[in-house]
């Protein structure tokens, strides 16, 4: 079930990140703490993977190797964000997207005009920010009796090899610009 899980995070961070490859970002932020969970380190691997794929910069300074949502700066919040900015951040959830909106309003810059921001969950909070953000994640129902159906199975059929295609969306919003060359 591990291997599932960081395969899910893995992919859907790699996704995410030719999502906004696709909108023409070159230069490309991660938000989240890669010490303090496996799924924000393997959506980080899936964030790299997807840049070094397309040979884009990895820039240290750009990933903000903190838990925004959960009050884990220290200091002055505004000072959380690099000198230089990207063009566009990977939040690891929505909680920390929207505390990256407010870090930015707070520093003059609006989403998605001065930067794009995109993440992970698609929780009802994706609605309720202003511009709307835009996130993936598995359909949170469909899994659940998907994964009831298929321990039933494994019950009844206890020899045989289950395999399961894992299923991501990934809602388009507001919050991601489209960047012409």
């Amino acid at each position: 079930m591990l291997f599932i899980i960081y395969f899910i995070n893995t992919h859907l961070s790699y996704m995410i990140s030719n999502y906004l490859i696709i909108k023409g970002h070159k230069n490309i932020g991660f938000v989240g703490n890669i010490n303090k969970t496996a799924s924000i380190a393997d959506r980080y691997f899936g964030y790299l993977k997807a840049l070094t794929a397309a040979k884009f910069p990895i820039n240290n300074q750009w990933h903000i190797n903190i838990n925004l949502e959960k009050n884990e700066e220290t200091g002055d919040i505004v000072s959380t964000l690099p000198g230089e900015l990207p063009t566009a951040f990977i939040c690891h959830c929505d909680a920390a997207a929207q505390r990256l909106y407010t870090i930015l309003a707070l520093k003059g810059l609006k989403v998605p005009d001065d930067i794009s921001i995109i993440s992970f969950d698609n929780t009802p909070l994706c609605d309720n920010l202003m511009p709307k953000l835009t996130s993936a994640g598995p359909q949170k129902d469909y899994y659940a009796k998907k994964a009831f159906n298929l321990m039933i199975e494994c019950l009844n059929n206890k020899n045989k090899v289950f395999q399961k295609q894992i299923q991501t969306d990934l809602v388009e919003r507001e919050s991601v610009k489209y960047i012409k060359e």
